[in-house]
């Protein structure tokens, strides 16, 4: 049992409801328990209702490497996935439509490109320069939101292996710099350890 003065933010499944606590079970199968004033207080975010949930996944490469090239692979790898938006198994295009029948949103149909379509698809920013690599933030919707450790892991095992394949993971010698040092770790572990944990956007 851990004991702390707030339990961390993070998507969880109602387990229990009493007079005075709620009990979630997190995606580990943790069990939190929050006081209900906490909650009546607090924002909370209904994603099984939402059905749907947005997640930042960092990666980084070299500053050296062509950033644009960098980030139209880290694209092309989460339009891949198949369990990332906009891609949708036929038997939930039904379910999925009907979240966005919504007023300030409109219609989602995956039959044909939209508004719709294009806002919930993926996107990568720069986030921030460190120590000569460049943190990458791609942006993705999901809708198994219980296979969040998954599809981010299979994400980016897919980015990194393209980055790899294009030598974009290699830290390139400056011509005004003298050679690096040895390292311990290989450029697929940097381009992981360089970012902070995936979280989900609120």
């Amino acid at each position: 049992m851990t004991v702390s003065g707030r339990p961390e933010t993070g998507p969880g499944k109602v387990h229990d409801i009493s007079f005075t606590t709620t009990t979630l079970k997190g995606l580990d199968g943790g069990l939190v328990l929050t006081p209900n004033a906490s909650i009546i207080t607090s924002k909370v975010i209904n994603y099984s209702r939402a059905g749907l949930l947005e997640v930042s996944i960092p990666l980084a490469v070299p500053a050296t490497a062509d950033l644009a090239r960098a980030e139209a692979l880290a694209l092309a790898a989460a339009h891949e996935h198949p369990l990332i938006l906009p891609h949708v198994e036929p038997a939930e295009r039904s379910a999925l439509q009907s979240l966005f029948d919504l007023p300030y949103i409109g219609r989602l149909s995956f039959d044909r490109p939209g508004p719709g379509h294009a806002l919930f698809g993926p996107k990568v920013q720069v986030s921030s320069i460190k120590e000569d690599w460049v943190r990458l933030t791609v942006r993705v919707w999901i809708r198994q939101i219980k296979e969040r450790d998954r599809i981010v892991s299979e994400y980016l095992d897919a980015a990194i292996e393209r980055l790899k394949a294009e030598e974009l993971l290699d830290e390139k010698k400056r011509e005004d710099e003298p050679g690096p040092g040895p390292s311990s770790s290989s450029p697929e572990d940097a381009a992981r350890d360089r970012g902070t944990a995936p979280r989900q956007a609120a």
